[in-house]
């Protein structure tokens, strides 16, 4: 991986690469991408290395809530033959996306409800339904959509589609979230959360055979 800095033109400002991940200028005044990268990459926090070294494949790939792409760009390298999907409601970070995971198909929109931070890319961006899991399998799906996550496992469990994704990881937004979630899992994955007392946190997902 690179360290350092490395500038490149970005249409009327630039993005430079800082620990192998691409961002906006911006990010210097405004620095939670540094460290949402740093946590992701540096930290692992979703534990992608960890699937990677027990052997876990990734033929299909869907990243929701990609944000500048870091976990797209991550799983990217430990997976280069993946067939990615990313999922970013922001259109004005779908180009730096474009830079961090170059081969990931990329789809303008949100999945469950857009929390009130949001709220303004409503609007700008269309609802993305379940049906983002109509693969016959999809092998990992990464998650973190600040509070969207109820509904589109909902949506899922309901018709089906849960037991189609073979591993989850992510963040749950929420008082009482996490446990909305285990019970939605319960049924077909081994279903783990980290809680600190943030009203937020981590949550893994992985079907059983």
């Amino acid at each position: 991986m690179k360290f350092g800095f490395e500038l490149r033109d970005f249409g009327n400002s630039d993005c430079y690469i800082r620990n192998d991940v691409w961002h906006h200028d911006s990010a210097f005044k405004q620095p939670i991408d540094i460290i949402v990268a740093d946590d992701v990459i540096r930290n692992d926090c979703y534990r992608f290395r960890q699937l990677c070294t027990s052997g876990f494949v990734v033929n299909v790939g869907i990243d929701i809530g990609a944000n500048i792409g870091t976990a797209s760009r991550f799983i990217s390298k430990l997976w280069p033959t993946c067939n990615l999907i990313a999922v970013e409601p922001a259109k004005s970070l779908l180009p730096l996306i474009e830079l961090n995971a170059p081969n990931a198909k990329v789809i303008t929109g949100f999945v469950g409800e857009l929390a009130d931070s949001l709220a303004g890319l409503r609007n700008k961006s269309k609802r993305i339904a379940a049906d983002l899991l109509l693969f016959c399998d999809v092998d990992l799906l990464k998650i973190d959509c600040e509070g969207g996550e109820v509904g589109f496992f909902e949506e899922a469990a309901t018709s089906g589609r849960l037991c189609n994704i073979k591993s989850v990881v992510g963040e749950w937004h929420g008082l009482g979230v996490q446990h909305t979630l285990k019970v939605l899992f319960e049924p077909t994955h081994n279903f783990t959360y980290l809680d600190r007392g943030w009203g937020h946190d981590l949550f893994w997902a992985t079907r059983r055979a």
